[in-house]
Order: C-alpha cells, then structure tokens, then sequence
C-alpha cells in the first residue's frame, strides 16, 4: 500500500518534471533530434538487459506491490499455458511487464482495472503508472530494452494503439506511444495463423527476433522471408539480410548469443535448422551467416522417445543452460557441449544412478523447465512444479552432489559451474504454470513471473501476488525525494567553427537519477539546452571578431539543478569561404523496374560536409546527409539514358563544383531464368536417408532457392547458397530418380537438372 504522502510527493515530482520539459521543448533546436535519439542509449545496459544483483543480500519473503490479474485463453495460440506474466523489463524508473492478463490490480480485494497485456509500474514504490496505458489486442511474450532506450516489444498482437502492427513493435518508455523510428514487423501470410514473437535478445546493436514467423517488415514497408528468427538493428528495426538460418517446424522459444565464439543457440518446438539431421527442438548457429555450428555434443535426452521440446537457453559463464521438458535443465560446456552437469524434478529416479545415468531420471510430481535467465554471475531457472515431497522423497534433484532438495519454483544456479545455490529460498507459490521469466532492477530487486499466487506462506502471511512476485534486499525501503543535484559540468571547451558559429563540448555530469539535459548559456543568458548524453551545443549566428563567455548547468528529472561550470570564453574568426571537394568515384547502377542506384565516394571540407545534391540530366531531383553516400531513384522510364551529376554542401552552404557525369540506361524487367543446375550427386546415407548435392546455378539478378523433385514430383526446398538436401523416410530396397530445378528472386525457375537415380539400402 503506497502512503498518501508518497503518492503527493510523486505527483509534485512529475509535475515540476513535465514543467521543466514543457519550457525545454519549446526551445529544442531541431539539429539535436538525430544526437538525442542516440543519446538516451545511455540509460540503458548495453548487452543485458537486466542489471547484477547480489542474492545473498536479498529478504526470502517478497514485497508487496501492485499485480495483474484475469485472462482470456482465446487470445492466444497457446491456450493450455495460463501464464499471467510472460516477461519483465525495467526501462528508466518503471517495471514494465507483459503477458497474457487483461487487468492491473493493487490487492487481492482491490477492484481489477483494465489494462491488458502490458502494463508499467513504478520502479520504486511499485504502483501502476496509470498515464501509460498502451492498447495491444492481444498477448506479449517478449520485452527487451534497445539502445535509444526505446521498450521492445513481441508477442501475438496485430494492433497497437489501435495501429495495424504485427508481432514486433517499440514504445517510448515515457509516452507510451508507438516509436516511429523503429519500422520493424513481423508477418506470417502464408499461415492462417498469426506470426509470433517468443523472445528478444540485444547484442552488440543488434537485435535478434525468434519465434514463429515468415517474414520481416522493414523500412519503406519492405517484405523480406525469413524462417522464424532475423536479426536487426536494434535501433531502427532494418534487417540483416546477411544472418538467416532455415528453421522448419513449430516455434524457437528461446535465444542465447555467445560473442565470444560467434554463437546462436535455439530453443523451442522446431524440427530442423538448415535441413540438417537431429536439429531439432536445441541448434546452435553462427552469427556470421546463422549457418550450422558442426562439431558439438548432440544434448543427451531423459525420455528418448517423448517430450522433447526445449523452452529456454541462456549463456552462464562458458557454460550454456538448456531448460526444457523431460523435468531437466542441463548445464553444457560452451566450447563443445559436453554436459557438465544436469537438475531435474520429480520424486522418482536419479539418486544413486550417478551422473553418467541421468536417462534413468523420472518422476510424477516434477515439472519441466521453462525459463533460463543468466543475472550477473547467476543463471536462474525455474518450473511447472511445487515444492512438495512425496514418499519421503525430495522433489529437486542435482547431478553435482548426486542429492536431493526442496523446490523453490525458481531455483538459483551458479552461472560458471551449474551448481545449486540452496541459500536462495524464495517464499512464495504458484496456481499451475510456475515461473516463466526472472529480471532484476537498479535497486537491486529481483523479479519472477508466470502465475504466482501468494507470498509469505511459510511465514504465514499468506500475502496476495498478481502473477509475479518482487524481492528486494533486507531492509530495503522506497527512495525518497530525490535533492541532490548532478556534478557541475566539467572540461568545458569553445571552439571557433568558422562563419559565426561556436561549438562547445564538455565532459559529462554524473547523477544517480540520471542527467536529463545541459543548460546553456551565453555572456550569462539562458539561450538553450541539450539532452543528458549529447554533451555538445552548436551557437549559429555570431558576430565575427567579439568575444563571448560561455557556461553550463546539468539538470536531473526531479529537476535539480547543478552551478554553473566554469566560464568559457571564445572569440569567432572570419567567414568559411572554402568549398568542399568535388564527390568522386561516381557510379549509376541500373536495379531494374525503373529503378536507379547513385553511389559516390564522400567528399572532404575544412569544417563539415553538410549534405549532397543529386541532379539528373542538369536539374535537381534530391539530397543526402552528411555520412550518406548513396541514393535510389524509382520511377524511371525503362529504355531512356540518364545523366547524374553530384555535388557537396558544407556547414557554411559552401559548394563544391559538380562530379563528372555518369549515364545509365534502365532495362526492362527480370524475364531471365537462372541457369540449370549440374552435377547432381546423390549418396545412400542409409536408415532410408538419401543426400543430394549439386553445383550452384547462375543468375543475372541472383537465386532465391531450389526446388527438389522425387519420381516427378515435389518435394521440398532449400535456400539458395545450401546446395545439399536431405530426403529421408525412404524404403530400403526401392529406387528413387531426384531433379533438381533453380528460382530467381523475380521468381523465373531453370529447366529440371539431369536426373540422378539411388537405390536405397538397409
């Protein structure tokens, strides 16, 4: 319960911040807009989403706090899961959590508000945020955090504030609304069903999608296949069309990245990746090309013949953790998969049999593994499953000490050995599904969710929790108001651009709220402001040869306000006369349909370039920035000679004389089928298996994929760059005549290849 007091001070906070940000904004020069994207990045973690926490400081018994409640199973394509919370994400001062819940709720006797699918609350005291109350039609199961701070969002839904958007959206953490710079979508029109989006995962910049879906969005509307992963910018949403693994089947559930070996590992429901043998339901894939990684320990199976199914991975420290059905989540060496170790539940088999038995491992009253989610130094993974004992016999069995003990639900383990941390006992229970995802905040607070009940039993509270239980260290307590102003910004430097223009830079303040924007101002006048995390200012428009003095202030959210900097003082020197170099190197590139790419080399300039100016046949048609060396024209007449000529502007709208010009002559569309392919091998890989393999075809634009035909008719298919397919499920004994045909990417397909006949062997 959150007091009085607490809530009005919360309200005077954000109203003086929304005050202060009212009177910034009228103020903002549009040149900072690009700076200040990239600039919120630096409230975010860069390559986890979910900051350390040190358990052994935390209180076993949760705290109370707001909670979600109510589901409608019709909603999603899951419906035997009630899983309330599928995932949990702090972003700024607020816990976003999403699932499949249709309301928010304060107690158990509270009246239930509707708010469904996602909903924010106060990273402090725990309250629902009611200003942030985004529209999704249906359930999410993934949330991550990309680097302009923007919340990512996946799941089921095909509307966003009553927006058509399709599986993959990003929301501005503090609006709430639609982002509309990150374009990525995902589609799945070939299926009656909705695409999906199970999980997400941030690396390096880059965004990895998987679940179940057949197409990426991207800018401009541009649909690209994929086969139920893609990885993107993780800013903008573009898609590398570089990394694209062919995964068949149902869903990948879960995602971990390994950049220190250049790794993708897969969990979920899928059959196959890249057409390979026993790739089902765990793969590991490189981050180069999403090609399988060869060499790896296949992960040995507790019911061989049954369950097979795998819901998460996460990376320890060079171990990998595999959670899934068969009760059991395994510990694996990162290097080549040799298991280290394994923790299953149920009451049944494992102790005695020993490590190298694990097979022999059962049980009635276990539960599979469903989440692994390495925080800091530890791997935490959790169950369907309860804490009982049956016959005497614990319910939680590990592989390391060949022992038994209780279940917790959600258990901890070290992230470099595996082993249990038994001191990590949270007080809490479940209605059926157990826990379904672990994240952690900057107050040190650890969070678990799934379809939790109550906490406090053991201590005979007995307290109500809405799908997701909070724990916190002992002794812990909401912040108070936050009064302490960032440090002065420091290293103020004034440099003199040239035509009346100044630029300052500084190194930035520091804030334990965070620094919100820099105040600037000139002879000891306000004149303008930059956000927190763009620590430079551009003054335009200054009178050549007077001297000017320049100081700063850092302001936090609340907003405190540091003193001023030390002074800086500049004095302009005369006009940018010179022009920038000529672009060179300039090339036309016919794409066809109309279609025309202009690529150049950049140019130089004593100062800055500001932009190019593109013109066709002498008259201007368009411009890049700064940085952009390319463009495309669309429209053109097919047959028609062109003539393109380049120029540069620099930041003083000097420019350069225009680049030699270059011709280009659209042609008319694609018509041209790619080639044959040739040498089609096939080899008797027995147990009914047959491998074919071929030399790639040619193409004049580039192949899509080919198509493979047994006695006359189709088979299947595989990407173009895979020139090998497995046939399998044949009869021992009979013979089989395989061809071989190739697709473009305007969809042209090859003559049939010569054929290749095989006589399957026992």
């Amino acid at each position: 319960m959150i007091s009085n007091t607490r809530r009005s001070t919360k309200a005077r906070r954000r109203r003086s911040y929304l005050v202060l940000f009212l009177l910034l904004g009228a103020l903002m020069s549009t040149r900072y807009a690009s700076d200040a994207e990239d600039a919120s990045a630096n409230s975010a973690w860069s390559d986890d989403a979910h900051p350390p926490i040190d358990i052994a400081t935390l209180d076993n018994i949760p705290v109370e706090t707001w909670g979600v409640s109510g589901q409608n199973p019709g909603q999603t394509q899951t419906p035997s899961l009630d899983v309330l919370v599928w995932d949990i994400q702090q972003v700024g001062d607020r816990i976003f959590v999403g699932g499949g819940f249709l309301n928010v709720q304060e107690d158990e006797n509270a009246t239930p508000i509707p708010q469904p699918y996602l909903a924010a609350f106060d990273l402090d005291t725990g309250e629902w945020e009611s200003t942030c109350t985004p529209d999704f039609d249906r359930i999410i199961y993934a949330l991550t955090v990309n680097a302009r701070g923007k919340l990512l969002v996946g799941g089921e839904f095909t509307e966003v504030n009553g927006q058509p958007r399709e599986g993959l959206v990003a929301l501005d953490p503090d609006t709430c609304q639609v982002d509309p710079l990150f374009e990525g979508a995902v589609e799945r029109p070939w299926s009656s069903k909705r695409a999906m989006v199970r999980e997400l995962e941030v690396v390096n910049g880059e965004l990895y999608v998987v679940g179940n879906f057949s197409h990426v969005i991207g800018p401009n509307g541009q649909r690209e296949r994929v086969y139920k992963s893609a990885r993107m910018n993780d800013k903008w949403g573009t898609l590398d069309p570089n990394w694209k693994p062919n995964v068949s089947g149902s869903s990948i559930w879960g995602i971990a990245v390994d950049d220190v070996r250049g790794r993708v590992h897969f969990a979920g429901y899928f059959t196959s990746v890249n057409g390979q043998p026993n790739s089902g339901y765990f793969h590991t894939v490189d981050t180069a090309t999403g090609a399988s990684v060869g060499g790896l320990q296949p992960l040995p199976r507790n019911y061989p013949n049954g369950q097979p199914e795998m819901f998460d991975v996460a990376m320890g420290i060079d171990t990998v953790f595999v959670a899934g059905e068969q009760h059991i989540v395994q510990v694996l060496d990162a290097s080549d998969h040799t298991m280290l170790g394994f923790h299953h539940t149920g009451n049944t088999g494992c102790p005695g049999y020993g490590y190298d038995h694990f097979m022999y491992c059962s049980g009635f009253s276990g539960g599979a593994y469903q989440v692994a989610e390495r925080i800091g130094d530890i791997v935490f993974s959790g169950c369907h499953c309860t804490r009982d004992e049956r016959y005497g016999i614990l319910s939680h069995y590990e592989s390391y000490s060949d022992t038994r003990q209780a279940l917790k639900v959600i258990m901890a383990y070290d992230a470099s050995t595996g082993e249990l941390i038994e001191t990590f006992d949270p007080d809490a229970t479940v209605t059926k599904d157990g826990a379904w995802t672990v994240a952690s905040d900057t107050n040190g607070c650890l969070y678990v969710g799934g379809d939790y009940e109550n906490i406090g039993v053991e201590a005979q509270l007995g307290s109500w929790a809405g799908g997701f239980i909070k724990m916190c260290p002992s002794g812990w307590e909401p912040p108070g108001p936050d009064v302490d102003p960032p440090t002065v910004p420091a290293n103020v430097v004034g440099t003199d651009l040239g035509g009346g223009n100044v630029q300052l830079t500084w190194d930035p303040s520091t804030d334990p709220s965070g620094v919100q924007s820099y105040l600037i101002y000139r002879n000891g006048a306000y004149i303008g402001w930059t956000p927190g995390g763009v620590e430079q200012y551009t003054d335009v428009g200054l009178t050549e040869g007077l001297t000017y003095q320049y100081e700063l202030r850092a302001v936090d959210p609340i907003p405190n306000q540091s003193e001023k900097s030390a002074p800086v003082v500049v004095t302009p020197g005369g006009p940018d006369l010179e022009p920038p170099t000529v672009p060179g190197g300039v090339v036309a590139t016919d794409l066809g349909g109309g279609s025309v790419q202009i690529d150049w080399t950049a140019s130089t300039d004593n100062v800055g370039i500001q932009s190019y100016l593109i013109y066709r046949d002498g008259g201007y048609v368009g411009w890049t920035p700064d940085g952009t060396v390319t463009i495309t024209e669309n429209g053109l007449t097919e047959g028609l000679t062109y003539s393109y000529e380049v120029r540069a502007v620099d930041l003083a709208s000097n420019q350069s004389a225009k680049s030699a010009p270059v011709t280009v002559t659209p042609g008319g569309p694609d018509l041209e089928p790619p080639t044959v392919p040739t040498d089609l091998t096939g080899i008797d890989l027995g147990g009914g298996s047959v491998q074919l393999d071929w030399t790639a075809s040619t193409d004049n634009v580039g192949l899509s994929s080919y198509l493979i035909f047994r006695n006359g008719l189709y088979v299947g298919w595989i990407a173009a760059g895979t020139e090998t397919y497995t046939d399998i499920g044949l009869t021992p004994g009979l013979t089989y005549t395989y061809e071989v045909r190739a697709v473009d990417l305007a969809g042209n397909r090859s003559d049939k290849s010569a054929p290749v006949v095989i006589t399957v062997g026992p």
